[in-house]
């Protein structure tokens, strides 16, 4: 026996009821979801402001809520986790970033498939973190994973590829693997020539890890024609006194030092010290360092006076 017949006014008012019920828990959800996106929307732009530790604050606020409505593992805490931990490492904590990424590798994994690009995002993101502590072979393993990812779409990103690749190829350098980081690195230059075009910063920075690359294993030929090949073209595109032909000179004076030629070093140094000197000026922190780095090369083959010159002005840099 029925307690409410089909179409009695008792049972419409209970299907009634269970329909505002569910209406109102639906509502309740949208209002959860609307206050959570401006959360991340601020912590975004705050990041992007350089405003680190006030978007932390609020990425936790937001990673709480999310835990609260969804549970601890649900799909959307991988996206809130990346950021975290993005906004961690760029503050330096790095046992924090390194969790958060962890945890959203582990939530990302479940809900996405394989080859997913937001895997590859996060793996990137852990690579660079376990790099960053001196764990080069599990950076190795999660960059050698976001590779694949990468390479396996049906159109590849060639910006990701490159800065993947270039990684990679530190990472492998650091550990002592010097064929596979040429090979990589090789890579890597290739990719961002034709991505970013022959005189970008990127293109400079994997021809110069791959200089020396080739330079540890004594193919100084080789390292000096690549070095000298970058320069000219940062030259060609940015004129003889730009910032970025720091790094290319300054390798470049570094290669014939270890080869034990101080003579021809030195106009390379020269020329990058007048550099750093035009681009940041005589009392920065930066032409400082680079002094007291120029300043232990003179001392290593005698040129006392030169050397303690280039220490003075260091410390008069520094007590100003």
């Amino acid at each position: 026996m029925y307690l409410f017949k089909s179409g009695s006014p008792s049972r419409l008012a209970c299907l009634a009821g269970a329909l505002l019920l569910a209406a109102g828990l639906a509502s309740a959800v949208r209002a959860q979801e609307s206050a959570e996106k401006p959360l991340e929307l601020r912590a975004l732009l705050l990041m992007s402001q350089g405003r680190l530790a006030d978007a932390e604050v609020l990425i936790q606020d937001l990673l709480a809520r999310q835990t609260a409505r969804l549970g601890p593992d649900a799909g959307p805490l991988g996206k809130t986790l990346n950021m975290l931990g993005v906004a961690q490492r760029r503050l330096g904590k790095l046992a924090p970033a390194r969790a958060a990424f962890t945890r959203a590798l582990a939530i990302r994994e479940r809900a996405l498939p394989p080859d997913h690009p937001d895997l590859a995002v996060t793996l990137t993101n852990l690579g660079a973190v376990n790099k960053d502590l001196g764990r080069p072979a599990e950076a190795e393993t999660a960059y050698e994973r976001a590779l694949a990812i990468r390479e396996a779409a049906p159109t590849p990103d060639p910006a990701q590829l490159g800065l993947i690749l270039n990684e990679l190829g530190l990472t492998l350098f650091r550990q002592g693997k010097f064929a596979a980081a040429e090979a990589r690195q090789r890579r890597a230059v290739a990719v961002r020539v034709v991505a970013l075009g022959p005189a970008h910063k990127a293109v400079a920075a994997s021809r110069n890890n791959l200089a020396a690359t080739l330079t540890e294993q004594g193919r100084f030929d080789e390292a000096e024609a690549l070095l000298t090949a970058s320069v000219a073209a940062m030259e060609a595109a940015h004129g003889p006194g730009h910032p970025t032909l720091v790094a290319p000179l300054n390798n470049l004076g570094n290669l014939f030092m270890a080869r034990g030629l101080l003579a021809r070093a030195e106009p390379f140094f020269a020329r990058t010290g007048a550099i750093v000197r035009d681009s940041f000026g005589t009392g920065d922190a930066i032409h400082a360092s680079y002094q007291i780095g120029l300043a232990g090369i003179f001392g290593e083959y005698a040129r006392v006076e030169d050397a303690a010159r280039l220490y003075r002005e260091a410390i008069g840099t520094y007590e100003r």
